[in-house]
């Protein structure tokens, strides 16, 4: 009499948020080296003496604007697409929330029936069941946790990298 919801094994979950822990990660890298790439760019233009010719200098000054609105906007589509991890992950949590939720609530019902039956046998088998139910809870309680810290980390690397390339040289 199985009665079991489609769920994953906690090997795959564990799995699935490291994945999505290292490619947050990933992303924030990529958003740094941009940022880093357009504060160069940034700084070698006001460094420029545009002292050349006149066409010298205006060629020179517009393949520096173009080079920042280019990495400008490359960070920005990648920007976006961290967004789109984020609120991937943020509905991951939730489902992980969901089966922490439906364990404490196993766990109850297994407490109320242990709290109702006489023999031994069966309340050393519904003690047994209410400490896998711990363990489950602890697990996706651990991994709820785990990714939600990762994401708090990756939007506060972006938000910093965000303000960084907004506000600078414009």
């Amino acid at each position: 009499m199985e009665k079991r919801r489609e769920t994953r094994s906690r090997g795959e979950t564990k799995s699935e948020v490291e994945g999505k822990k290292d490619l947050m990660t990933k992303k924030d890298g990529i958003l740094e080296t941009e940022a880093g790439d357009l504060d160069t760019t940034r700084k070698a233009d006001a460094d420029l003496d545009y002292g050349g010719s006149l066409e010298g200098s205006t060629e020179v000054q517009k393949a520096m604007e173009r080079a920042k609105n280019e990495t400008e906007a490359v960070f920005e589509k990648d920007s976006g697409a961290l967004d789109q991890t984020h609120a991937e992950s943020e509905q991951d949590k939730t489902g992980l929330e969901s089966q922490l939720d439906s364990t404490k609530r196993d766990a109850k019902k297994i407490q109320e029936a242990g709290s109702s039956v006489e023999t031994r046998e069966t309340k050393e088998g519904l003690a047994d069941a209410a400490r896998k139910t711990d363990e489950d809870s602890d697990f996706f309680d651990e991994q709820s946790k785990l990714l939600d810290a990762a994401i708090a980390e990756s939007k506060r690397i972006q938000s910093e990298l965000q303000s960084q390339v907004r506000s600078k040289g414009k």
